[in-house]
């Protein structure tokens, strides 16, 4: 009688303690260190104009990964680089 008591309570003990284990496990994963941005908001701004301007954000959306082989996307990015390109040099001038 002794022993089936002891089971009664090992099983509920061993599920609880796999549980505990599986949610500790599954918090260290999502835990992202924290960062220091780099660049300021007004570079990151103009990026982003940039990247618009440029048409990568119209090859860039949705479900779909960008299709960075293609011609169109080639020289998208071409233009992006010299608008960013001329930026840095806009701004290493003031």
């Amino acid at each position: 009688m002794n022993k089936s008591i002891s089971i009664k309570y090992a099983i509920p003990a061993a599920l609880a303690a796999m549980l505990m284990a599986g949610t500790a496990h599954a918090t260290e994963e999502t835990q992202v260190p924290a960062t220091e941005s780099t660049q300021s908001r007004e570079a990151v701004r103009a990026d982003l104009r940039n990247w618009k301007e440029a048409g990568l954000d119209k090859l860039s959306h949705g479900e779909q990964t960008a299709d960075i082989s293609s011609a169109e996307y080639r020289t998208a990015e071409r233009h992006y680089a010299e608008l960013n390109r001329n930026g840095a040099l806009a701004s290493a001038s003031r």
